[in-house]
């Protein structure tokens, strides 16, 4: 991509003075108040009218200020318009790929606009065939032609350094599914995130199979495109505590990997890889609803019935359905929800207010199916009881579930 250089640096010497005098006094005026005419500019500043114009027209380009037609020059109010960008991979679009995203990005764009019908809201789209911390060199945040009009960024990529240099160009950003950084102990000021909580909800997931008599479980999980040697996802460790927790025997052969994503082929050959061995688990906890649609696929091509072959427990999304005749066991996430909640952080943001805390967990749901055994009194639609009560023997020792302290590991 052929970075356009900076429009005031490469003007002309007095054009760049003209247009730094100008944004001196730009700073302590308000949002709507007007700049002086034009002969007093050209009075004070001892510069030509052409001068001028090419410094207005500079400010204009970065959205600075606003000329109206025989009214004059006003400083433009940088919150109520501009460009608001959201940022995620280009694969996060391809066929086959969750429509999570989707869903999130058309009610990110209604949301803002209902509530800022002058911001402009697009995608901003990167490489997902590089790693990730290189994603963010392959996108356009940082040009001249943006940046100045950017009033926000929502992400479900991490930014890395582009993040830094967005706050120090006072540009908010707000993380959806990760981890905003911490620089130096210290977290950036302008940067939120709103995480699935998913650590919790596959607790409950796990507390649901171990009351439906399950006493050996796997978890299928993929390991990320791209991934050079063999690893454990993150939130593994935090499954197997709490299977062992619960008295389930979680074997590391059970953990199913798949090379190349989370489509619905991998969890297919996932599913059958596991189910090729000699002795089978009696639970699963899929953790990606697409993934767990080539779960089942494989499930009914081995003639398996759920509960009683298998008891099956999977991530899945609100208002999604499944490829199966009966309701399935989920750990059910309002995908509505979590963005209705980017984007009250990103408008509190951009008129400065603090965010505190600076992370919002949104929480899951277990929806009770037929594809695992129901607890004894459990509610024929949707259970939380027993699970709670079992989770309650989870966490008694850390004390009060909201206090369980959440880390890196624990985010998907």
């Amino acid at each position: 991509m052929t970075r356009i250089p900076p429009a005031g640096p490469a003007a002309a010497p007095r054009v760049r003075q003209v247009y730094g005098a100008l944004r001196q006094r730009m700073a302590s005026l308000r949002p709507g108040a007007a700049l002086p005419p034009v002969p007093e500019i050209m009075r004070d500043l001892a510069a030509s009218q052409t001068t001028v114009d090419k410094a207005y027209r500079l400010l204009e380009s970065e959205g600075l200020i606003e000329r109206q037609r025989r009214r004059g020059v006003f400083v433009a109010d940088r919150k109520a318009t501009g460009e608001i960008a959201v940022v995620l991979s280009d694969v996060c679009l391809d066929k086959g790929a969750s429509p999570a995203y989707t869903r999130i990005c058309a009610r990110l764009r209604r949301k803002l606009h209902a509530d800022n019908p002058g911001w402009s809201v697009k995608l901003h789209l990167g490489a997902g065939t590089v790693p990730g911390p290189e994603l963010p060199a392959t996108l356009d945040l940082l040009e001249p032609t943006v940046l100045p009009r950017l009033r926000g960024v929502l992400s479900f990529n991490k930014l890395y350094d582009v993040e830094t240099k967005l706050a120090a160009a006072r540009v908010p950003v707000v993380y959806l599914g990760a981890r905003h950084r911490v620089s130096r102990g210290e977290r950036l000021a302008g940067v939120g995130s709103v995480i699935l909580d998913a650590a919790r909800g596959f607790r409950d997931g796990i507390a649901c199979l171990a009351e439906s008599g399950c006493r050996n479980v796997c978890l299928l999980h993929p390991r990320y495109v791209g991934t050079a040697r063999p690893s454990v996802p993150s939130l593994v460790p935090g499954c197997a505590k709490d299977a062992a927790a619960c008295g389930l025997r979680f074997r590391d052969e059970w953990i199913g990997y798949e090379e190349g994503g989370w489509g619905e082929r991998q969890g297919y050959e996932l599913f059958r890889r596991v189910w090729s061995q000699g002795e089978h688990p009696d639970g699963v906890l899929v953790v990606d609803d697409i993934l767990c649609h080539g779960v089942l696929r494989a499930i009914q091509e081995l003639g398996l019935e759920l509960p009683r072959d298998l008891n099956l427990v999977t991530n899945a999304n609100r208002g999604f359905d499944f490829p199966y005749p009966r309701p399935v066991t989920r750990i059910e996430f309002d995908l509505d929800d979590v963005a209705d909640r980017a984007a009250r952080m990103l408008e509190a943001l951009t008129v400065g207010r603090t965010q505190e805390p600076p992370v919002e967990w949104v929480p899951a749901r277990l929806v009770m199916g037929t594809t695992s055994s129901r607890p004894a009194g459990s509610d024929a639609a949707t259970s939380t009881g027993a699970v709670k009560d079992r989770r309650r023997d989870v966490v008694g020792a850390k004390g009060s579930d909201r206090s369980v302290k959440r880390t890196e590991s624990e985010e998907t």
